[in-house]
């Protein structure tokens, strides 16, 4: 089974820190090997082995309850009692390959998180009054509600908070264009900017439940192990497939693909950027805000995503270098068209060194190296690296004659 793990050891500059970084090469490995074969890995290998003990079991415990619900916005503190049982069990449930914990928590948060949508449906519906001198507490301190009439007045104030900063900003800029005389601006009454305000609040938070409500099971596990993985370190992470394909092309610059830049927004897959020089480009009937309906792999049948994750939208689009994927979208104007485009290695450019050159007040020549991220291919294949580029872009600084 452990062939079914591979282990990338990189040392993170500047900080200098080995972190692991786990994934599983088969998307269809049981959930009764994940934790136990990464644990034993981590036992084995990590540079600062912890025992898997009942004291891991506890740290495991506030780290996993600190990702589910960090800012304590969901859990009672009676939910908190109930997952207790599990504290000082997660030893045993990892080499035994079974998740009371995940299942009880799961079970718990998904409750209340249709409780807290037609909580924030309800608060949302009336005007708040900015009359009244009130708190509303944020961070480390703030506490689970004792009961569910806590829990709504804790959404309140957070509520409240979050429309009056959006009334504030609409109000400073409604003020400004009053002081400038600026006939462009439509004044509004103090009742529409509110209005206005709590709408803006309700439309942020109803994207935010679409998206964790489409949380799937291996997404609450991802979070799970990631729990377990951080006692080791913070930046020990387990990866599943998905994620592990998208930190190689973070960390590379490179995928195999269209080269088009997507967003997921009100049930549908827009186009929101082509890539300069990408099959998409190079194509060229797929534009910006086009709305992808269908899917198919050459001319096998396609498939629906509208109200599909864009994780899985963007699995079926990507594909190895020259095979063909076909799109149905539907252009700006409402006409559908059936777009074929042969998928190629995508480089983003935007990922790697740039240089340039600036002149300060003396007008002598400043060499400025841009770095976005930190790069590396770590496939083996000779691609670029973040080291490397910066210095051939100090060379190449070197050459114009900077002084700096």
């Amino acid at each position: 089974m452990f062939k079914k793990i591979k282990i990338a050891l990189m040392i993170l500059v500047p900080t200098a820190l080995l972190s692991f970084g786990f994934y599983l090469k088969k998307a269809d490995v049981g959930e009764d090997l994940i934790v136990r074969v990464i644990l034993e890995n981590l036992k084995n290998f990590h540079y600062a082995p912890v025992e898997i003990d009942d004291r891991f079991s506890e740290k495991a415990f506030d780290n996993y309850l600190e990702m589910l619900d960090g800012n304590k916005r969901f859990f009672l503190q009676q939910d908190v009692n109930e997952l207790a049982q599990f504290k000082y069990t997660i030893d045993d449930e990892s080499m035994n390959g079974t998740y009371n914990l995940l299942n009880k928590s799961v079970e718990i948060l998904e409750k209340r998180q249709v409780e807290v949508q037609q909580i924030v449906k309800d608060l949302l519906a009336k005007p708040f009054n900015f009359d009244l001198t009130e708190t509303v507490e944020f961070g480390d301190s703030v506490k689970y509600a004792q009961n569910k009439q806590e829990l709504k007045e804790k959404w309140r104030l957070y509520l409240k908070y979050n429309v009056m900063l959006r009334l504030a900003s609409a109000l400073d800029v409604q003020e400004k264009a009053i002081e400038n005389k600026d006939t462009s601006y439509k004044v509004e009454t103090f009742d529409s900017l509110e209005f206005k305000a709590r709408q803006g609040v309700q439309k942020m938070h109803e994207e935010w439940f679409e998206r964790i409500t489409k949380m799937e099971r291996k997404d609450r596990l991802n979070v799970y192990v990631n729990a377990l993985t951080a006692v080791f370190d913070p930046h020990t992470n387990y990866f599943p497939p998905a994620d592990k394909e998208n930190f190689d092309i973070r960390m590379s610059g490179k995928l195999e693909g269209i080269g088009a830049s997507l967003q997921e927004k009100d049930g549908y897959i827009k186009v929101v950027k082509i890539i300069a020089g990408s099959p998409s480009a190079l194509q060229g009937e797929l534009k910006e805000n086009d709305i992808i309906l269908r899917v198919a792999q050459g001319k096998e049948e396609s498939v629906d995503i509208v109200n599909a994750r864009i994780d899985d939208a963007v699995k079926l689009i990507r594909g190895k270098k020259g095979t063909e994927v076909r799109l149905t979208v539907r252009k700006p104007d409402g006409t559908t068209k059936v777009i074929p485009i042969i998928r190629d290695v995508v480089v983003l450019e935007e990922t790697y060194a740039k240089s340039a050159i600036v002149h300060d007040k003396d007008n002598k020549k400043v060499g400025y190296i841009y770095l976005p991220s930190f790069y590396a291919d770590f496939s083996g294949q000779g691609g670029r690296t973040s080291w490397k580029d910066v210095k051939d872009e100090i060379e190449k600084l070197k050459e114009e004659g900077v002084k700096g």
